[in-house]
Parts: C-alpha cells; sequence; structure tokens
C-alpha cells in the first residue's frame, strides 16, 4: 500500500513537472478570473476562443516542426502573405482598384484552394532546404521569412486591397449553434491533427525523428520525405490562418452605411488595430491609413482625413505618415477607461461626469459589453447639464472633404 502511494505521489510530481506551463496559465487565468468577474462571461469567452483560434491553427503547424527538434521562424509572415492573397483572390468583380482588374469573382472555396497550394510551394522549399540541404530549421527558416517578406512587399506594393466578397468575409461573423465559425474551423483542425499525430504512421515517424533522428533513419524512416510533408502541412497551417484573417477584414459595413447616412462624422484609426502600430515604419502607417480610406469609400462613398492613432501614440513616424495621407490628427481630453471589464458601466459613467467640460472629446469604445448602455447614462447626464453634442468636424471647425 505504501509503495503504491509513494507511486502515485512521484507519477502526480512528475505530471506537474511536465506540465508546469499549462498549470501556470491556469492559475493566472484564474486569478484574472477572480479580480474582473467579467472574465468568464460567455461573451468575453466567446470573443477570447475566438481571437485565439487563428493563432491555435497556426501554432498547430509549427508543433509538427518542434516534434522533430526542427522550428519555423516564417510562420507569421507567410501567414500575413496568404492574408494578402486571400483578400486579392476573393475582391468582387468590377471592383475599383481590384487587383487584377480582369478577374472574375471567385468562390470562397477556389480562394482558399489557391492560397494553400501558394503557400505549400513555400513549405516545399523550407522542407527541402532542411532535409536535403542539412541546413539548421532556424537558419532556413529565418531566410526564408525574409524571402516571403520581401515577395509580399513587392507583389503587393503596400496597396490598400478592399471590396471582398461577402461570401468570403462571412467566415469572421457566420455562427453555427451560436458558436463563431472560426473556433468550429480551430476544432476541427485540432481533432485531425491528434488523429494525426496518435493514430498514423507520419505521427508515429515524427516522434520517432524526434527521440532519435539517425536511430530513425537506421530503423526504416524515411526521414526526407517525413520532414518535407511536415513543413508542407505547417505551411498549410499558416496559410489557413492567413485566409482567416482575410476573412476578418471588412467587418460590419451595413453599420458604417448607416452612420454615414445619418450625417455623422467618420474617422480613421486603423485597419488591423495591431500592438505594435505605433512601431511600424511610416510606409507601413500610410499604407493602414490609405486602405482604411479605399474601404470607407467602396462601403459607404465616404471621404475622410480625420484619424485617431492607436492607443494615442504619437511619434515621428506616425507625423510622417499623416503628412503623406493629408490626414487630421484628433486626439481626446477625457478618457473613459471603459475598456477595463471589471468596471461597471455607471463607475465609468461617474468618471466621464466628474471631468466633463466646454469642448471636451469623449474617449468610448463601441465593441466592448453593455457600450450602449453606457453611452445612454452619459448622454442623459449630459443633457441633465445643460451641455450640447457635436461632430469632431463642428467642435473643431474642420471644413469635410
Amino acid at each position: 500500500m505504501e509503495a503504491t502511494k509513494k507511486l502515485n505521489g512521484k507519477a502526480v510530481g512528475k505530471w506537474l513537472s511536465n506540465n508546469a506551463i499549462i498549470m501556470m496559465m491556469l492559475a493566472i487565468t484564474l486569478i484574472v478570473g477572480i479580480i474582473h468577474p467579467n472574465f468568464f462571461s460567455g461573451t468575453n469567452m466567446i470573443n477570447l476562443f475566438k481571437n485565439v483560434s487563428i493563432r491555435y491553427i497556426i501554432a498547430l503547424g509549427i508543433s509538427g516542426c518542434l516534434i522533430t527538434t526542427g522550428n519555423d521562424l516564417s510562420a507569421g509572415r507567410l501567414a500575413g502573405f496568404a492574408a494578402c492573397l486571400a483578400c486579392i483572390f476573393a475582391q468582387t468583380e468590377g471592383a475599383s482598384g481590384k487587383f487584377y482588374p480582369n478577374m472574375p469573382t471567385l468562390s470562397t472555396p477556389v480562394v482558399f484552394i489557391l492560397v494553400i497550394a501558394i503557400c505549400a510551394i513555400v513549405g516545399l522549399c523550407n522542407g527541402l532546404v532542411v532535409s536535403y540541404l542539412k541546413v539548421q530549421p532556424f537558419i532556413a527558416t529565418l531566410g526564408m521569412q525574409q524571402v516571403v517578406y520581401g515577395i509580399c512587399l513587392v507583389y503587393t506594393g503596400g496597396t490598400p486591397i478592399g471590396s471582398l466578397n461577402k461570401n468570403f468575409t462571412s467566415l469572421a461573423s457566420n455562427t453555427i449553434l451560436k458558436v463563431p465559425v472560426l473556433i468550429w474551423i480551430a476544432l476541427i483542425v485540432a481533432v485531425c491533427f491528434w488523429f494525426l499525430y496518435n493514430k498514423t504512421r507520419h505521427g508515429k515517424y515524427m516522434y520517432a525523428i524526434g527521440g532519435n533522428e539517425a536511430a530513425a533513419e537506421v530503423a526504416g524512416v524515411n526521414v526526407h520525405a517525413t520532414k518535407i510533408r511536415i513543413y508542407i502541412l505547417a505551411s498549410c497551417m499558416y496559410a489557413l490562418g492567413g485566409f482567416l484573417v482575410g476573412a476578418k477584414a471588412e467587418r460590419h459595413p451595413e453599420l458604417v452605411r448607416r452612420i454615414a447616412a445619418e450625417g455623422h462624422d467618420t474617422g480613421i484609426h486603423t485597419w488591423e488595430h495591431a500592438a505594435g502600430f505605433p512601431m511600424r515604419s511610416s510606409r507601413a502607417m500610410t499604407a493602414d491609413i490609405l486602405r482604411c480610406r479605399e474601404s470607407l469609400r467602396r462601403i459607404a462613398g465616404v471621404e475622410t482625413h480625420l484619424f485617431r492613432p492607436p492607443f494615442g501614440v504619437t511619434n515621428p513616424m506616425v507625423a510622417r505618415a499623416v503628412k503623406r495621407t493629408q490626414s487630421r490628427c484628433i486626439g481626446w481630453s477625457v478618457r473613459s477607461f471603459d475598456t477595463l471589464l471589471h468596471r461597471s458601466r455607471e463607475a465609468v459613467a461617474e468618471r466621464i461626469a466628474r471631468r466633463l467640460g466646454d469642448g471636451k472629446v469623449i474617449l468610448l469604445h463601441d465593441d466592448r459589453p453593455g457600450a450602449d448602455r453606457l453611452l445612454r447614462l452619459v448622454l442623459d447626464d449630459l443633457k441633465r447639464r445643460g451641455y450640447g453634442t457635436a461632430t469632431v468636424c463642428e467642435l473643431f471647425k474642420i471644413e469635410k472633404p
């Protein structure tokens, strides 16, 4: 009995040691959930899983490289290239600024196949270099990362890509049983990978190579062919991730049209709101701003030169992009902190009320839970205090284009 207890204790300790990172992540998740109760709300969980799903698919692609003691640093650049390709192929026929003017509107499955096929060629190159030329995966894929980035810049020319097929963009917004399609796709891919890794000969070969490549080769495993398959599959997963990123490019065009129709001022924030936007080159920022303008022009016929820098960050790169695009920077004077989900909407409204004054610009986000209730609270308070509201152009006496 004592031996069993000791054995069980050792087994538990070993399991905790092997899964330490997972346990730490669960602990952090629990702590965040306790500090911010809304973190575990159904809406937030759906949004969290939806945002993670694409990254999860890309991570599954890299997993095969890691199992065989390799790596793939080209994942991010290839996913970005795939997103550009998907948007180019998904443009509608006759759209202004169409990348290939004479190309008809392609169906979503055809776009998917084209993107997968092109990215698979990149994976084939990675596999051949790693397996036959014996270049370390770290070096080979680092070089491919730069090659793909260069090809993407030269191919697209940094031009905005809009006018996307609705069937393509609907992938990012459609749901099945109230669960976003993106999550279902990630789950299906996960099941397929589990089966591939645990129930197929290819999966056994992967683990054999990862354990001892020389021994696996002596045992009859075709190491070169297996590695090539691994890198091709990885690139296909990056292609799928990029394809889904492209589908998220344009959402809620009907709201944009309504905003314009009701006479509100429309400005530009960013196309993808990437965390690293303030660190981008002025050229990349310029392309982002122009892409937003083209999308607004096409969706609602709106011309705008208003621009609010992401996170309120201004630096020399932002200044150059603003100058190149002849934009007008708009900031705020009352920051509501409505993005902090643990704060009640009433508390946010009180914070805004304490900072009210003539000519103040209030920063609010319409994609947060309870945004409509918060807006009503703020407008009611403004009315009680005798304040009026004005558009940005009215407030700063800016002439509309």
